[in-house]
Protein backbone atom coordinates (compact mmCIF):
# COMPACT_ATOMS: atom_id res chain seq x y z
CA UNK A 1 0.00 0.00 0.00
CA UNK A 2 1.38 3.46 -0.85
CA UNK A 3 0.11 4.85 2.50
CA UNK A 4 0.89 2.34 5.29
CA UNK A 5 -1.64 2.06 8.11
CA UNK A 6 -2.69 -0.43 10.79
CA UNK A 7 0.36 -2.73 10.42
CA UNK A 8 -0.40 -6.37 11.12
CA UNK A 9 -4.19 -6.00 10.88
CA UNK A 10 -5.36 -8.99 8.76
CA UNK A 11 -8.52 -7.10 7.75
CA UNK A 12 -6.45 -4.64 5.67
CA UNK A 13 -6.12 -6.14 2.20
CA UNK A 14 -5.54 -4.99 -1.37
CA UNK A 15 -9.00 -5.10 -2.99
CA UNK A 16 -7.79 -4.55 -6.56
CA UNK A 17 -7.97 -8.22 -7.67
CA UNK A 18 -11.72 -8.17 -7.02
CA UNK A 19 -12.37 -5.24 -9.34
CA UNK A 20 -12.33 -7.43 -12.46
CA UNK A 21 -14.54 -10.14 -10.93
CA UNK A 22 -18.20 -10.72 -11.77
CA UNK A 23 -19.46 -8.98 -8.63
CA UNK A 24 -22.15 -6.36 -9.15
CA UNK A 25 -20.63 -3.59 -7.01
CA UNK A 26 -17.58 -2.74 -4.90
CA UNK A 27 -18.01 -2.29 -1.13
CA UNK A 28 -15.18 -0.45 0.65
CA UNK A 29 -15.03 0.55 4.33
CA UNK A 30 -13.56 3.93 5.21
CA UNK A 31 -13.80 5.88 8.46
CA UNK A 32 -12.96 9.57 8.87
CA UNK A 33 -10.77 10.94 11.64
CA UNK A 34 -8.39 7.99 11.89
CA UNK A 35 -4.86 7.53 10.58
CA UNK A 36 -5.36 8.24 6.88
CA UNK A 37 -7.07 10.99 4.91
CA UNK A 38 -9.80 10.18 2.40
CA UNK A 39 -7.40 10.85 -0.46
CA UNK A 40 -4.80 8.46 1.02
CA UNK A 41 -7.44 5.76 1.46
CA UNK A 42 -8.63 6.24 -2.12
CA UNK A 43 -5.06 5.81 -3.30
CA UNK A 44 -4.65 2.64 -1.22
CA UNK A 45 -7.92 1.22 -2.54
CA UNK A 46 -7.10 2.16 -6.11
CA UNK A 47 -10.59 3.59 -6.58
CA UNK A 48 -9.64 5.09 -9.94
CA UNK A 49 -9.00 1.52 -11.19
CA UNK A 50 -12.58 0.35 -10.59
CA UNK A 51 -14.47 -0.11 -13.88
CA UNK A 52 -17.09 2.63 -14.38
CA UNK A 53 -19.77 -0.06 -14.79
CA UNK A 54 -19.35 -1.16 -11.14
CA UNK A 55 -21.00 1.08 -8.52
CA UNK A 56 -18.79 1.86 -5.52
CA UNK A 57 -20.22 2.15 -2.02
CA UNK A 58 -18.66 2.90 1.32
CA UNK A 59 -20.35 0.12 3.27
CA UNK A 60 -19.24 1.51 6.63
CA UNK A 61 -18.86 5.17 7.50
CA UNK A 62 -18.92 6.22 11.13
CA UNK A 63 -17.53 8.68 13.65
CA UNK A 64 -15.55 7.65 16.71
CA UNK A 65 -16.17 9.60 19.89
CA UNK A 66 -13.52 11.40 21.88
CA UNK A 67 -10.25 12.06 20.11
CA UNK A 68 -11.79 12.70 16.69
CA UNK A 69 -15.45 13.60 17.28
CA UNK A 70 -16.37 14.82 20.78
CA UNK A 71 -19.93 15.98 19.98
CA UNK A 72 -22.73 15.03 17.61
CA UNK A 73 -22.24 18.27 15.66
CA UNK A 74 -18.63 17.39 14.90
CA UNK A 75 -19.62 13.80 14.12
CA UNK A 76 -22.06 15.13 11.53
CA UNK A 77 -19.28 17.20 10.01
CA UNK A 78 -17.06 14.12 9.85
CA UNK A 79 -19.57 11.72 8.33
CA UNK A 80 -21.32 14.09 5.92
CA UNK A 81 -18.04 15.76 4.99
CA UNK A 82 -16.53 12.36 4.21
CA UNK A 83 -19.56 11.58 2.06
CA UNK A 84 -19.37 14.87 0.15
CA UNK A 85 -15.63 14.68 -0.47
CA UNK A 86 -15.88 11.09 -1.69
CA UNK A 87 -18.29 12.03 -4.50
CA UNK A 88 -15.60 13.38 -6.87
CA UNK A 89 -13.60 10.21 -6.22
CA UNK A 90 -16.35 8.09 -7.76
CA UNK A 91 -18.19 6.81 -4.69
CA UNK A 92 -21.89 6.24 -5.39
CA UNK A 93 -23.44 5.26 -2.03
CA UNK A 94 -22.88 5.12 1.72
CA UNK A 95 -24.00 3.11 4.76
CA UNK A 96 -23.50 4.48 8.24
CA UNK A 97 -22.22 2.54 11.25
CA UNK A 98 -24.21 2.48 13.34
CA UNK A 99 -27.87 3.44 13.09
CA UNK A 100 -29.13 2.65 16.58
CA UNK A 101 -26.98 -0.15 18.04
CA UNK A 102 -25.73 0.78 21.49
CA UNK A 103 -23.32 -2.14 21.99
CA UNK A 104 -20.29 -0.14 20.83
CA UNK A 105 -20.15 3.08 22.86
CA UNK A 106 -17.07 4.27 20.95
CA UNK A 107 -19.18 5.08 17.86
CA UNK A 108 -21.84 7.75 17.47
CA UNK A 109 -25.20 6.29 16.44
CA UNK A 110 -27.48 7.99 13.94
CA UNK A 111 -30.35 8.31 16.42
CA UNK A 112 -28.46 10.11 19.19
CA UNK A 113 -28.71 13.81 20.00
CA UNK A 114 -32.36 13.90 18.98
CA UNK A 115 -31.59 12.13 15.71
CA UNK A 116 -29.24 14.92 14.57
CA UNK A 117 -26.98 12.59 12.59
CA UNK A 118 -29.94 10.79 11.03
CA UNK A 119 -31.45 14.10 9.95
CA UNK A 120 -28.17 15.36 8.48
CA UNK A 121 -27.84 12.22 6.35
CA UNK A 122 -31.50 12.16 5.33
CA UNK A 123 -32.38 12.77 1.65
CA UNK A 124 -35.27 14.88 2.91
CA UNK A 125 -32.76 17.33 4.42
CA UNK A 126 -29.93 16.84 1.91
CA UNK A 127 -31.46 15.64 -1.37
CA UNK A 128 -28.04 15.96 -2.99
CA UNK A 129 -25.66 13.73 -0.99
CA UNK A 130 -22.71 15.48 -2.59
CA UNK A 131 -23.62 18.93 -1.17
CA UNK A 132 -24.05 20.30 2.35
CA UNK A 133 -27.44 21.88 1.90
CA UNK A 134 -28.67 23.51 5.14
CA UNK A 135 -26.62 21.28 7.48
CA UNK A 136 -24.13 22.96 9.84
CA UNK A 137 -20.53 21.96 9.25
CA UNK A 138 -16.96 22.92 10.09
CA UNK A 139 -16.67 26.23 8.25
CA UNK A 140 -13.02 26.46 9.33
CA UNK A 141 -12.10 23.48 7.14
CA UNK A 142 -9.25 24.65 4.87
CA UNK A 143 -10.10 28.29 5.57
CA UNK A 144 -7.35 30.93 5.58
CA UNK A 145 -5.53 30.82 8.91
CA UNK A 146 -2.86 33.07 10.40
CA UNK A 147 -1.15 33.23 13.76
CA UNK A 148 1.05 35.26 16.07
CA UNK A 149 3.93 32.82 15.57
CA UNK A 150 4.86 29.43 14.13
CA UNK A 151 7.26 26.69 15.19
CA UNK A 152 8.94 25.02 12.22
CA UNK A 153 6.47 23.19 10.02
CA UNK A 154 3.57 23.39 12.52
CA UNK A 155 1.71 25.93 10.39
CA UNK A 156 -1.58 27.71 11.18
CA UNK A 157 -3.19 25.91 8.23
CA UNK A 158 -2.64 22.59 10.02
CA UNK A 159 -5.16 23.57 12.70
CA UNK A 160 -7.91 23.74 10.06
CA UNK A 161 -6.95 20.89 7.72
CA UNK A 162 -9.31 18.32 9.26
CA UNK A 163 -6.38 16.07 10.19
CA UNK A 164 -6.24 15.24 13.90
CA UNK A 165 -2.56 14.31 13.61
CA UNK A 166 -1.28 17.69 12.45
CA UNK A 167 -1.21 20.87 14.53
CA UNK A 168 -0.32 24.52 14.78
CA UNK A 169 2.34 25.40 17.32
CA UNK A 170 3.19 29.01 18.08
CA UNK A 171 6.62 28.08 19.40
CA UNK A 172 6.23 30.46 22.32
CA UNK A 173 4.55 31.29 25.60
CA UNK A 174 1.29 33.16 25.99
CA UNK A 175 -0.02 35.51 24.80
CA UNK A 176 -0.43 33.95 21.34
CA UNK A 177 -3.31 33.83 18.88
CA UNK A 178 -4.67 31.85 15.95
CA UNK A 179 -7.06 33.53 13.50
CA UNK A 180 -9.42 31.89 10.99
CA UNK A 181 -10.92 34.01 8.20
CA UNK A 182 -14.26 32.62 7.07
CA UNK A 183 -14.49 34.17 3.61
CA UNK A 184 -17.89 35.70 4.27
CA UNK A 185 -20.40 36.18 7.06
CA UNK A 186 -21.23 33.06 9.02
CA UNK A 187 -23.46 31.89 11.86
CA UNK A 188 -21.71 29.70 14.43
CA UNK A 189 -23.29 27.41 17.01
CA UNK A 190 -20.22 25.65 18.45
CA UNK A 191 -16.47 26.17 18.67
CA UNK A 192 -14.24 23.14 19.26
CA UNK A 193 -10.60 23.52 20.30
CA UNK A 194 -8.42 20.40 20.37
CA UNK A 195 -5.74 20.92 23.03
CA UNK A 196 -2.05 20.38 22.30
CA UNK A 197 0.25 21.11 25.21
CA UNK A 198 3.48 20.21 27.04
CA UNK A 199 3.47 19.45 29.94
CA UNK A 200 0.47 17.24 29.26
CA UNK A 201 -1.49 18.59 32.25
CA UNK A 202 -1.79 22.19 33.30
CA UNK A 203 -3.98 25.25 32.98
CA UNK A 204 -4.62 28.05 30.54
CA UNK A 205 -6.89 30.98 29.77
CA UNK A 206 -8.36 31.38 26.29
CA UNK A 207 -10.41 34.23 24.85
CA UNK A 208 -12.34 33.90 21.59
CA UNK A 209 -13.09 36.98 19.52
CA UNK A 210 -15.44 37.25 16.55
CA UNK A 211 -15.19 39.90 13.86
CA UNK A 212 -18.46 41.56 12.85
CA UNK A 213 -17.85 44.12 10.15
CA UNK A 214 -14.60 45.77 11.18
CA UNK A 215 -15.12 45.31 14.93
CA UNK A 216 -13.80 42.46 17.10
CA UNK A 217 -16.08 41.26 19.90
CA UNK A 218 -15.21 38.97 22.81
CA UNK A 219 -17.71 36.11 22.37
CA UNK A 220 -16.40 33.37 24.68
CA UNK A 221 -13.81 32.71 27.38
CA UNK A 222 -12.45 29.60 29.03
CA UNK A 223 -10.04 29.38 31.96
CA UNK A 224 -8.91 26.40 34.01
CA UNK A 225 -7.33 22.96 33.92
CA UNK A 226 -6.76 21.15 30.63
CA UNK A 227 -4.89 18.12 29.34
CA UNK A 228 -3.20 17.07 26.12
CA UNK A 229 -5.87 15.78 23.74
CA UNK A 230 -8.80 17.46 25.49
CA UNK A 231 -11.55 19.06 23.45
CA UNK A 232 -12.74 22.44 24.68
CA UNK A 233 -16.31 22.98 23.47
CA UNK A 234 -17.69 26.52 23.55
CA UNK A 235 -21.31 27.47 22.87
CA UNK A 236 -23.09 30.84 23.02
CA UNK A 237 -23.88 32.02 26.55
CA UNK A 238 -25.52 35.15 27.93
CA UNK A 239 -25.86 37.86 26.69
CA UNK A 240 -26.17 36.02 23.36
CA UNK A 241 -29.72 34.88 22.72
CA UNK A 242 -28.73 32.19 20.23
CA UNK A 243 -25.94 31.33 17.78
CA UNK A 244 -23.24 33.87 17.03
CA UNK A 245 -24.22 35.64 13.79
CA UNK A 246 -22.59 37.91 11.25
CA UNK A 247 -19.06 36.64 11.90
CA UNK A 248 -16.40 36.96 9.21
CA UNK A 249 -13.41 35.77 11.28
CA UNK A 250 -12.57 34.11 14.58
CA UNK A 251 -9.49 34.72 16.69
CA UNK A 252 -8.55 32.35 19.52
CA UNK A 253 -6.17 34.13 21.88
CA UNK A 254 -4.43 32.35 24.74
CA UNK A 255 -3.62 34.98 27.34
CA UNK A 256 -2.07 32.71 29.97
CA UNK A 257 -0.67 29.16 29.89
CA UNK A 258 2.03 27.00 31.45
CA UNK A 259 2.69 25.49 28.01
CA UNK A 260 3.70 26.85 24.66
CA UNK A 261 0.48 27.71 22.84
CA UNK A 262 -0.66 25.15 20.25
CA UNK A 263 -3.83 23.55 18.88
CA UNK A 264 -4.24 20.20 17.17
CA UNK A 265 -7.45 21.33 15.56
CA UNK A 266 -9.92 24.21 15.55
CA UNK A 267 -13.43 23.41 14.33
CA UNK A 268 -16.07 26.13 13.87
CA UNK A 269 -19.50 24.54 13.47
CA UNK A 270 -21.94 26.73 11.58
CA UNK A 271 -23.42 27.73 8.24
CA UNK A 272 -22.54 30.50 5.77
CA UNK A 273 -25.08 33.30 5.74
Amino acid sequence: MPNPARPGDPRVIDPRPSYTSTMDFVDLHAYPGLDLTLEQLAENYGIEEIPPTKPVIFGEVGAFRGFAYPTAAVAIDGIAGWQIRSCPLGVDGWLTWTWDLAFDPSIWTATEAGGAIRKALSPAVRPDPCAWGPVARDVAYHADASASGTLGGDLPSQAVDGDNFTKWNSGGDAPQWLQVDLGGTTTLSEIHLHVSRLPASGSATHEVYGRVGSTWWLIATRSGAEQEGDWIVLTPAAPFGGPWTGLSAIRVETTASDSWVAWWDVKLIGTPE
